[in-house]
């Protein structure tokens, strides 16, 4: 087992060293958002930093929501501003304006406003920094897909997510001890915002570091010709014309794709609000209602990220070995087990229900994001990419706002449970759609040859 293992990393790493430069830079400026954005340093203290305010939950699922539905909104439009000033530049505006909104963030007992009071820094920063994530991640995809040839954006989407999650784990534990270290040379309190502040802030500089990556890239892409590529390279080829002959298969612009793109869309939209039920009030919860410390809280998170590491790597093998359509409700059914530890009111279970959820998830993004553009047309692929984005967004969104207003009115408990069971319906119509209990299911191969 340890030797198939080692060869699996080996070939990965084989794949990595035949990416172009484009992709490398990508995949550093992907580390930096790891260690800060995506799962690392905001993700911990940011709601932590909104409860030293004196926000309550209700407070903070707005001040969440308020960026999650401007993202929602601005998904599409941002798949429109890539085709037109090009992938790589919507990127860097992305990772600027998310370092301007990551700035504005810890600035809430100083930039205040008499209706929103401290507030108004908070949440005007998560707008700015959730409109940047949109222009960053709505053109990722369409830029790996630009910059690699054959099926080897498999491997790109599997290697970008392992990053992530090393990153993620990194930035967790130092989201953890960053603020101590604060607290001891400045003689700071550590009930108070300022050492999460000055953690923020230092955070937020490591963006422009990004920026600069991507500003070196090439805006021309250079891949090789078909006669010039090596073994392997050609090897990716002929696995993507082989699955053209599987449920990976390109459909056609027209009615059954538009089906196919609303019914998935929605499965996913379903799926994503059990994912953002784990990540947006965890923290909240093991601090305000199970009474952890913020290094215990860190912790767990960078427990879940270490173990997201394979799950990324595992992508490639897992469409290979299950298919695209098995891969999606393995991974998808696998959340509803992952979350019912939540549901119990005792912090050790919470704290590893999360990490075992938070690492299915660089797995579950992969599958989901290879199948729906593997299927679709190059042409249409920004436009699905930004639409993947929205129902991301608005998942998160909807999380965000009922989430503080149902632990309010009910509990945590009662939290968990209901998302469980939005999950189980989405896998449900998900199973029924693919293997045709509805009275509608996505074309085949066979079906796209007719056409």
């Amino acid at each position: 087992m340890l030797s198939g293992v080692k060869n699996y990393i080996q070939t990965e790493f084989a794949v990595y060293k035949r990416f172009n430069r484009n992709i490398r830079l990508l995949l550093w400026t992907q580390v930096i958002m790891g260690f800060v954005v995506e799962g690392g340093i905001l993700p911990v203290l940011f709601n932590l930093y909104l409860l030293r305010l004196n926000f309550g939950p209700e407070s903070i699922g707005f001040i969440n929501s308020a960026g999650l539905i401007v993202f929602t909104l601005v998904t599409l439009p941002t798949g429109e501003i890539g085709k037109r000033i090009g992938l790589r530049r919507a990127i860097m505006l992305g990772l600027f304006l998310m370092f301007v909104g990551f700035l504005l963030i810890p600035m809430g007992e100083f930039l205040t406003m008499a209706t929103f009071g401290p507030a108004f820094a908070p949440t005007a920063g998560n707008i700015i920094l959730h409109i940047g994530l949109a222009l960053f991640f709505v053109n990722n995809p369409p830029y790996i897909m630009k910059n690699t040839t054959g099926d080897a954006h498999n491997s790109v989407f599997g290697i970008q997510s392992s990053i992530l999650a090393l990153a993620g784990f990194v930035g967790s534990l130092a989201a953890g001890f960053i603020p101590l270290i604060f607290v001891a040379t400045l003689g700071l309190s550590d009930s108070g915002p300022a050492p999460i502040r000055y953690t923020l802030i230092l955070g937020a500089c490591t963006l422009l570091l990004a920026t600069w990556l991507m500003r070196t890239a090439d805006q021309n892409v250079s891949l090789r010709d078909p006669s010039q590529q090596t073994e392997a390279e050609q090897q990716d080829a002929a696995n993507e014309t082989a699955n053209r002959e599987t449920d990976q298969a390109v459909i056609p612009l027209g009615r059954q794709f538009w089906i196919w793109l609303i019914v998935i869309s929605f499965c996913r939209y379903l799926v994503k609000m059990g994912v953002s039920a784990n990540s947006l009030f965890y923290n909240v919860y093991l601090d305000d209602g199970l009474n952890l410390s913020t290094q215990l809280i860190g912790n767990f998170s960078a427990l879940g990220h270490l173990l997201a590491i394979p799950a990324g790597l595992l992508v490639p093998w897992v469409l290979k070995r299950f298919g695209a359509k098995n891969a999606m409700l393995i991974v998808s059914g696998a959340l509803i087990i992952t979350l019912i530890p939540m549901t119990f009111p005792i912090w050790w279970l919470v704290g590893i229900g999360h990490a075992i959820t938070a690492a299915f998830g660089p797995l579950r993004f992969g599958v989901f994001t290879v199948y729906v553009l593997n299927r679709t047309p190059t042409e249409q692929q920004p436009f699905v990419s930004g639409l993947q984005e929205l129902i991301i967004g608005g998942a998160f969104a909807t999380m965000a706002v009922i989430g503080g207003y149902l632990i309010g009115w009910t509990s945590y408990t009662m939290y968990y449970l209901i998302s469980i069971g939005i999950v189980s319906f989405g896998v449900f119509l998900l199973w029924g759609y693919l293997y045709g209990p509805l009275p509608i299911s996505p074309p085949s191969a066979e079906t796209n040859q007719k056409n």
